[in-house]
């Protein structure tokens, strides 16, 4: 696939092969675990946080631990998009109307779905206001900011191409001062206590592209240096690994600092927190480190390799659509005060049962004509067999 056709579909999802470029550039295998892994996981932080006793202290740092998802998709879209573009300059007449086409109609189509069923009826004209402020927030569910802030992505990515290619030789310097006020601003949004009118900014700040504006550069920087990166990645497992343990260690150990004076568990592992940024980045590493370990050892056509450039197609569409399934299940047998299950096993049935229903229903969706406001992705049309002629 050409860098031009990868760039006609979302980032989050893309075809089988979203990350391949024209010039030379190998499809990057190992990336596609990183976003099926991160979607599990993200399906994971949502059906554990609803199955959990909330006073639990064990169970919330796992779910602490599970926060990585939001850095690591926000990373991984800046790579994407970077890496697809390789050196070529940002065709906004193009770029622009793709992007928000395959996650703004989604977005849209979605929004408008939960909040109808949050509301339980048919929607009157005084209801439409409700309705305008999730689109404009991202409100509409739980989920859906990640599609307003890669929305924003989208709108802000000619600048960062611009700052990254500015600032070449200087990289490192513009790593550091990005993860700098990345902290700041996490700190800030976790620890301040904002006067006024400046709570609204606080309880916004889910919404804000400048909340993520790390991940972005990072993404973006792991996509221009991709050679370097990969080196450094496969020829240091041991720094990957003990990144990972060192900062998990500190992420837990923050968390558990902060419950007694934190009010709450859910307080406590707030994703919105300086400690999850260096987590995330060693996350991100490790997941990676996992995909060339696959991309390595991938035989196309085996069931695993069918089933992961399968499941690639599919991502998006589990992902927008697992609320509905997670919400049914939890709101009626494995929510924690309604289940007699134990809260760890509910945890467990819930993730599986709404990774296995999203699956389906994505699967089914990306075959038909709903595949766009649905799925986020074009109509994936079976290929003509080709027809034997006897002599």
């Amino acid at each position: 696939m050409s860098a031009s056709a990868a760039a006609s579909e979302p980032d989050t999802l893309g075809p089988p092969h979203p990350v391949a470029e024209s010039r030379g550039r190998r499809h990057l295998y190992e990336v596609d675990i990183v976003r099926l892994l991160t979607f599990v996981c993200v399906v994971g932080v949502h059906a554990v946080s609803g199955s959990m006793d909330p006073d639990n202290v064990a169970s919330g740092a796992f779910v602490s631990l599970l926060h990585f998802t939001r850095g690591t998709f926000f990373l991984l879209s800046a790579f994407v998009l970077t890496y697809a573009l390789g050196s070529k300059p940002v065709e906004v007449r193009r770029f622009w109307p793709r992007r928000f086409l395959y996650v703004g109609v989604p977005y849209v189509v979605w929004t408008v779905i939960y909040w109808w069923i949050a509301l339980g009826r048919l929607p009157g004209v005084d209801d439409l206001g409700q309705l305008g402020h999730e689109l404009l927030t991202g409100t509409g569910n739980y989920h859906l900011y990640f599609l307003l802030v890669s929305l924003q992505l989208y709108l802000l990515f000619p600048l960062l191409v611009w700052l990254v290619r500015r600032t070449r030789g200087h990289h490192r310097a513009l790593f550091l001062v990005s993860g700098a006020l990345e902290l700041v601003l996490l700190a800030l949004t976790h620890y301040a206590t904002w006067p006024g009118s400046w709570a609204t900014v606080q309880a916004n700040a889910l919404v804000l592209a400048p909340t993520y504006q790390f991940y972005f550069v990072a993404g973006a920087l792991a996509a221009v240096h991709h050679d370097r990166f990969h080196a450094w990645v496969v020829g240091r497992p041991r720094a990957v690994v003990g990144a990972l343990v060192v900062t998990a260690a500190v992420h837990v150990g923050v968390y558990l600092v902060q419950l007694p004076s934190s009010g709450s568990v859910a307080r406590a592992y707030d994703p919105l927190q300086p400690s999850v940024v260096p987590w995330t980045v060693a996350v991100t590493l490790g997941l990676y480190a996992v995909g060339i370990v696959y991309a390595r050892s991938r035989r196309p056509g085996t069931r695993l390799a069918t089933f992961v450039d399968q499941a690639s197609v599919a991502s998006f569409g589990v992902f927008l659509v697992h609320p509905l399934f997670l919400n049914t299940l939890l709101g009626r047998w494995l929510s924690w005060g309604y289940s007699s299950l134990d809260p760890t096993l509910s945890g467990v049935l819930a993730w599986a049962g709404t990774l296995v229903l999203s699956y389906a229903f994505a699967a089914l969706v990306i075959r038909t004509p709903l595949a766009l406001p649905l799925a986020g992705r074009k109509r994936l049309r079976p290929r003509p067999t080709r027809s034997v002629t006897h002599a």
